[in-house]
């Protein structure tokens, strides 16, 4: 998706708000991120005001189906790495449709899935990892159908990186149980008499 110098992008789950500061500061194009935690919020003005484009950049606290945005108001919105998160992506992606112009563009980038996960890999795991949610691309595609767009491109990868940081992440994870610093908690309660 090429994003035009002035241009406006909804960057849809900005989490700490890297991808939308760095879009603003390498393409000069004006963004708004959207994300639930409030720690985005800060760390994405932090970070716009040292890079120098926070006149360029906003964040916004809360989920995409409910902050005020303006129908019509954004050029790009893009998703990255997080409709695979959202529980009603089908109100997500009306909600994107309605502030995206006409001959407006999304881009995503997610994980997908073929065929079903192991059980060991579903829980914690899968949403730490953005797999919990995760499916085939053709569902995406069908999603954003759907919705009323059209599909001008897609591809599915599998990505050496993909590959790199799964193993990286499983080896962190695996010393920090060595360490103690992640463990497994019971807790066994009863209501007074």
């Amino acid at each position: 998706m090429k994003v035009a110098r002035g241009s406006r992008l909804l960057d849809v789950g900005s989490g700490l708000g890297t991808t939308a500061v760095h879009l603003a500061r390498t393409m000069g194009c004006r963004v708004t991120g959207v994300t639930l935690e409030p720690s985005g919020v800060e760390s994405g003005d932090g970070l716009a005001r040292d890079q120098g484009v926070d006149h360029r950049v906003a964040f916004v606290q809360g989920s995409i189906a409910d902050v005020e945005l303006e129908d019509g108001s954004f050029d790009h919105v893009m998703f990255e790495c997080v409709l695979s998160i959202i529980p009603d992506r089908v109100a997500v992606l009306d909600r994107v449709v309605h502030v995206l112009r006409p001959g407006g563009r999304l881009g995503l980038t997610d994980v997908t899935v073929r065929g079903e996960l192991p059980g060991e890999i579903q829980g914690v795991l899968a949403a730490v990892g953005c797999v919990a949610g995760a499916v085939s691309l053709g569902a995406y595609a069908d999603l954003i159908r759907d919705a009323g767009l059209e599909i001008e491109r897609s591809e599915d990868r599998v990505a050496p990186a993909l590959l790199y940081e799964a193993d990286r992440l499983l080896d962190l994870a695996e010393e920090q149980v060595r360490q103690g610093t992640i463990s497994y908690g019971l807790i066994v309660a009863r209501k007074p008499s």
